[in-house]
């Protein structure tokens, strides 16, 4: 019994572990994404500064929803009901996203032209379809 305490504790602890890991790359992959639209848009001082505060304010908003609507692995064929809550799931996260993108193009938008913005949507679509590859 006390094995078995100690091997779930394990695991508990395993899975925290995991957990912190990937937010910590998750945030490091922020920043250096930053960074580099800062430098490939020239950006210096205090728009750099205000770039970074809405860039990271936005792309956290987005992977909270994205994260709020995590798709989970089904086992089993779902039902008709299920199917069709989960595509009533998909247009609330849908919405969600577009909101959050309209919200944030007109913070940007302060900083960025609007050929910048459309860099930005453009890599996330392309990192998008590089995670549906894999």
């Amino acid at each position: 019994m006390v094995l078995v305490l100690v091997c779930s504790m394990s695991i508990v602890a395993e899975d925290n572990q995991s957990k912190e890991q990937r937010r910590g790359a998750r945030e490091k992959q922020l920043v250096e994404q930053t960074n580099m639209y800062i430098q490939s848009f020239g950006l210096t001082g205090e728009q750099a500064e205000h770039f970074r505060n809405i860039y990271t304010d936005y792309s956290k908003k987005l992977q909270g929803v994205k994260l709020l609507y995590k798709k989970e692995k089904a086992t089993t064929t779902p039902t008709e009901d299920e199917i069709e809550a989960a595509i009533r799931t998909r247009f609330e996260r849908q919405r969600s996203i577009l909101n959050i993108r309209e919200e944030y193009y007109h913070k940007l938008r302060t900083v960025l032209a609007p050929s910048q913005i459309q860099r930005i949507y453009d890599d996330e679509q392309m990192r998008k379809e590089h995670l549906q590859k894999k």
